[in-house]
């Protein structure tokens, strides 16, 4: 995929693969309807398994230069870069083999909203994340659960890379709970403004996002 764009891929067996802007993949498929899909990625891809999925073998097996990803009937973001590989589970379980370790410790397994960074030589950091943060770009989907605005703030900066600015101090400890679902960022603006009761707007140059009253 080059800049801005994302492909969207989807297998017999209800697999689905989404693959963000400025990654490749490449992917192996077997003879049975349920074989585990083989996945080398480079960039970031979002993986669904699917409801038709066999309990007997993982749907997919991501291959990354720090380890092998399994999912376990679950939705989950996976991102490469020089050095580390990153998980973040949406729903489910997945379970990761390390590529420079042997025996008992070689494998960990990631659980529903956890973030995992690993490299050859082990974890590099785990925490519980807003998994819908980071996978928003492939489901439009976000999850609120006592989320403050200010955590949205710094979301909406990195993910579509403008810049947010809360014209009220007293905003930005706000609270939200509840799910948005939405195409672009406008929509987005709009469905968060609707819940917070609170004018949420781009600017005209479309580079600035203001939260609270603004004086134009």
């Amino acid at each position: 995929t080059g800049e801005g764009e994302q492909k969207s891929l989807k297998f017999s067996n209800g697999a689905k693969i989404v693959l963000n802007s400025n990654s490749a993949l490449t992917y192996t498929i077997g003879l049975l309807h349920d074989e585990t899909i083989q996945v080398t990625l480079e960039g970031e891809a979002y993986f669904e398994a699917g409801g038709n999925i066999s309990k007997v073998q993982p749907a997919f097996a991501v291959i990354t230069p720090d380890g092998v990803i399994e999912d376990i009937g679950t939705k989950f973001l996976v991102s490469v870069e020089e050095g580390r590989s990153r998980v973040i589970l949406q729903d489910g379980l997945v379970r990761v083999e390390q590529e420079s370790r042997k025996g008992s410790d070689s494998e960990f397994r990631v659980a529903k909203g956890e973030m995992v960074e690993f490299g050859r030589d082990g974890i590099l950091k785990k925490e519980n994340v807003n998994s819908t943060f980071y996978t928003s770009w492939a489901t439009g989907f976000i999850q609120f659960n006592q989320t403050e605005i200010q955590a949205f703030a710094e979301y909406i900066e990195q993910r579509f890379d403008v810049q947010v600015q809360i014209t009220d101090p007293a905003l930005a400890g706000i609270e939200m709970d509840g799910a948005v679902y939405f195409r672009s960022l406008e929509g987005l603006v709009r469905s968060v403004s609707d819940v917070i009761k609170v004018p949420v707007y781009q600017s005209k140059d479309r580079k600035t996002i203001y939260i609270g009253n603004h004086q134009q």
